[in-house]
């Protein structure tokens, strides 16, 4: 059965709370911070309202803590969907009666929809206010709201789960003896056993979940409880059946080297934000290290170093391509290098070197945040080969570069026209923040930081795609993609300073390029006269 369960997260089953049981729950539990701040908020007699994506664990978390009979005395309200909105007030208003407590669940458009009549209870108006001023104070607006004295809001869509910690101790639950496939005579040798096998070591383990944190701080985008288990669960299984794993106990079907977690992962075929984030952004086979790449391609194991599993006895990549098997020897060497990764001493040094060329907000000091990101945003569009030739206002500040075509071309074909720069002074960088009374409840800040306009408000996110593409901007010169976020910000911008950016009669200047860092066509200026205007 628990084979059954670990494999079943896969396909999202088993991290739906409603379709476990208790004992289930207990086996996959992973204890995080946020648990005792809902406990210390009861004990202080506040409400607590739990919201978030679904897959975030807001009712596997309320369930659990009841179960262990943490949440005594309160009345808990696992699904605010689940009932009419009335029945729902009536309950809350029930509970502040009888001076108990009230847990709730509920998915963020519901709660605002169930907000705005309890706004208008006499009873309840003073919690409905607190709870809409936490909704709306999110870690991404870098602003604090007012500290509750009645409703504490725990928004889990905030919550971090890329830890490594956290990752780590997931992956150790599921990988004890107790969930081992039975597949007869060789359940010890199945590649899901070896894999738990591999994962109980602690080098191993961690650098897996280095390697998961990775891939997903890379990606830039919340990461739920349930995308988490998916990723492991494919990792350790592959996504193969106990029927399945017999077969491949009898045909080998993995060949001499087996699947390892991030072969599972690197598949094509897997599903999952997550796991497709480790197959783009954390996959040890796709990053350069040449004298390790070298080693493996000619001997079949680093240059130096010990294996932490058994050795693997498999033919060289250069002997399979000398004999013609060209495929063949490009598979074997990326099988090798992420076991490399996970299961040689070498591999710590192979990580290591992945995170280090990772791009991270947080590892830039603010002030060069936002140096980089102007920069980088102005070189998107102006190479470093035309600014030599731009005029000074096309060289300082932003450019707010709009692209006009009738075609259906993608927007690096299209030609651009600026007519002003927006100067640097007007644009700050905002860092996520989080309310002082929630602590370490919701895991480290997540990896991203705001360039924001201070007169029009107008924000673009700084996560590490968007950092690392803005860094290949200012550090290459041939044809880079347009990020759709950079387009729609400089486009936002420019509507902005069009209805209200300062016009005084005069010279302007225009210039147009054929295409994002194409050439710089014309530069020139309009000559604004009260009866029209004229190029000079």
């Amino acid at each position: 059965m628990s084979y059954d369960l670990l494999l079943s997260l896969y396909y999202a089953d088993a991290s739906n709370a409603d379709l476990t049981t208790q004992e289930e729950r207990e086996l996959l539990h992973v204890r995080t911070p946020v648990e005792g701040r809902i406990t210390a908020a009861i004990r202080d007699g506040f409400d607590v309202v739990l919201t978030g994506n679904p897959g975030d664990g807001k009712s596997h978390l309320v369930r659990t803590l009841g179960e262990r009979g943490d949440l005594v005395g309160a009345e808990v309200l696992l699904d605010l969907s689940a009932i009419p909105t009335g029945d729902a007030i009536a309950r809350w208003k029930a509970c502040r009666a009888a001076k108990r407590r009230f847990v709730m669940c509920a998915n963020e458009g519901p709660l605002r929809s169930f907000n705005e009549v309890a706004s208008a209870d006499e009873a309840l108006n003073a919690s409905a206010w607190e709870l809409r001023q936490q909704l709306a104070h999110r870690v991404e607006s870098g602003e604090v709201p007012t500290r509750p004295a009645r409703a504490l809001l725990i928004n889990l869509a905030d919550r971090n789960v890329l830890s490594e910690p956290l990752i780590a101790d997931a992956v150790a639950r599921v990988c004890r003896d107790a969930f081992v496939p039975d597949v007869g005579v060789f359940s010890a040798e199945c590649s899901a056993a070896r894999n738990m096998l591999l994962l109980q070591q602690d080098a191993p383990r961690r650098r897996f979940a280095q390697l998961l944190a990775l891939a997903g701080t890379r990606r830039g985008e919340h990461v739920t409880f349930r995308r988490l288990w998916q990723a492991i669960s494919l990792g350790v299984t592959g996504g193969r059946t106990v029927a399945k794993l017999k077969d491949e106990s009898k045909n080998d079907a993995d060949g001499p080297l087996g699947a390892s977690p991030i072969d599972n992962l690197a598949r094509r075929a897997g599903r999952g934000v997550l796991v497709e984030a480790v197959r783009r952004f954390a996959d040890p086979a796709c990053f350069t290290d040449p004298d390790l790449d070298e080693s493996l391609w000619h001997t079949g194991a680093p240059p130096s170093g010990e294996w932490l599993c058994e050795e693997p006895s498999a033919e060289h990549p250069a002997t399979m391509w000398a004999m013609g098997r060209r495929d063949d020897a490009i598979d074997q060497l990326k099988r090798l290098k992420r076991l490399v990764a996970l299961a040689h001493e070498r591999g710590d040094e192979l990580v290591r070197a992945m995170t280090r060329a990772t791009a991270r907000p947080s590892a830039v000091e603010p002030r060069a945040l936002l140096d980089v990101s102007l920069r980088g945003i102005r070189r998107l569009y102006l190479s470093q080969r035309e600014d030599a030739n731009a005029p000074e206002w096309l060289r300082s500040g932003l450019p707010l570069w709009v692209g006009f075509s009738y075609e259906q071309a993608p927007v690096e074909e299209r030609p651009h026209v600026a007519v002003v720069s927006l100067p640097e002074d007007e644009f700050e960088l905002v860092q996520p923040t989080r309310p002082e009374w929630l602590g370490d409840a919701l895991g480290p800040l997540p990896e991203r930081a705001w360039l924001r306009h201070r007169r029009s408000s107008t924000l673009l996110r700084i996560d590490p795609e968007m950092l690392a593409a803005l860094k290949a901007a200012t550090e290459s010169s041939g044809p880079l993609p347009i990020p759709e976020p950079v387009h729609r910000f400089l486009a936002q911008l420019a509507g902005w300073d069009e209805l209200h950016g300062e016009r005084p009669l005069g010279d302007e200047a225009f210039a147009v390029l054929s295409r994002p860092r194409g050439e710089l066509e014309v530069d020139g200026r309009v000559r604004l006269r009260v009866e029209g205007a004229s190029y000079v």
